[in-house]
């Protein structure tokens, strides 16, 4: 997934699936629903597949499938809970927060969340994280609260 084509299919899945997840995963039926609120023109078979559970089966990186049968497809986002790297892009060491940027999406950062509280202290805008985040704990829906935070190495 480096084009970016691809790239935009990633920022739209993620988004869908932070509208349609209920209880930290998704039903296939509801992310069908909210997709097409988001994006009317969106068509799965523009990504050579046959349908759109073939798609979230094809972005493994993305989701992680916890239940399928024949009528049901529940799924999660796998970067929750393994983590992503974000570039720092504002800093105020002196409030001790900041925004990082990851995949079109905008974090919030506060030091308290960092794993390592001396780390706070020597990370300034352009300073590549890592966190895992988390939606329901956040202010609002542009800006994401950061957990679990490190400097990348």
């Amino acid at each position: 997934m480096e084009t970016d084509k691809y790239l935009d299919l990633e920022a739209l899945l993620i988004k869908v699936y932070n509208r349609a997840e209920i209880d930290g995963e998704a039903y296939l039926g509801n992310f069908g629903t909210a997709i097409k609120r988001i994006d009317p023109s969106f068509d799965y078979r523009n990504y050579q597949v046959a349908s759109l559970k073939k798609l979230i089966k094809s972005c493994d990186d993305i989701f992680h499938i916890t239940q399928e049968t024949n009528d049901r497809f529940y799924f999660t986002l796998k970067m929750k809970l393994e983590g992503v790297e974000g570039k720092l892009t504002k800093c105020f060491k002196g409030q001790g927060y900041g925004f990082a940027n990851y995949n079109k999406s905008k974090f919030f950062v506060h030091k308290s969340e960092f794993i390592n509280p001396e780390d706070w202290k020597n990370v300034n805008p352009g300073s590549i994280i890592k966190f895992q985040f988390d939606e329901k704990n956040s202010k609002n829906e542009n800006e994401i609260r950061a957990l679990n935070i490190s400097i990348a190495s």
